[in-house]
């Protein structure tokens, strides 16, 4: 089963899913983590000189390439953690083609139906050289992430402001019951 973390950009998504690897130590099921792949290809393009990549449609499509590779190598009988996935591209892109190649590969992508909602503040939101958007453009790709993933189908599980631990144990706590309710775990 795959859960999805999701939220604006700067909303502590990684940050979280750190803790939850450490949360995850020790326990019977196996666990996977994957990482958001944007950064790493915002990094190369501005390498070669291009400022603002993640408003290029081309950019967009090569983020759900590299995000399909990534979850194609989740091994199977896991509890996968997403730190984003594909469909977070159609926030940054109008592009019907790739909306449409996103929803269908989606569904093949065996998600859990509850998405891990990160809320921004505006206290701990940062621009930097890889995240250029400004807190109110943040909040406007978080609200078009919000409705996309309800739009598909997805129940939004809002993840408050709190401590990054605190997060982490609801999130951890919020899918092991929901396992358990499925009989997936004991």
């Amino acid at each position: 089963m795959r859960f999805i973390i999701t939220g604006g950009p700067g909303s502590g998504k990684t940050s979280v899913v750190e803790a939850l690897k450490k949360r995850c130590e020790g326990w019977p099921e196996r666990y996977y983590f994957v990482t958001e792949c944007a950064t790493e290809l915002i990094e190369e393009y501005q390498k070669q000189g291009i400022k603002k990549p993640t408003k290029l449609v081309e950019f967009q499509y090569k983020v759900a390439e590299q995000q399909k590779k990534k979850e194609q190598e989740i091994p199977q009988g896991v509890i996968a953690f997403l730190d984003r996935t594909m469909i977070d591209t159609m926030a940054y892109s109008d592009d019907s083609t790739l909306a449409e190649l996103v929803i269908n590969d989606s569904k093949k992508s065996n998600y859990a139906p509850i998405v891990f909602f990160m809320e921004l503040s505006r206290e701990i939101y940062r621009q930097t050289e890889i995240r250029q958007e400004t807190f109110e453009e943040a909040l406007e790709l978080a609200n078009r992430l919000r409705l996309i993933y309800k739009n598909i189908g997805y129940h939004i599980q809002d993840v408050e402001q709190d401590t990054i631990e605190h997060r982490a144990k609801d999130i951890f706590w919020t899918v092991r019951n929901y396992l358990k309710q499925k009989g997936i775990i004991k």
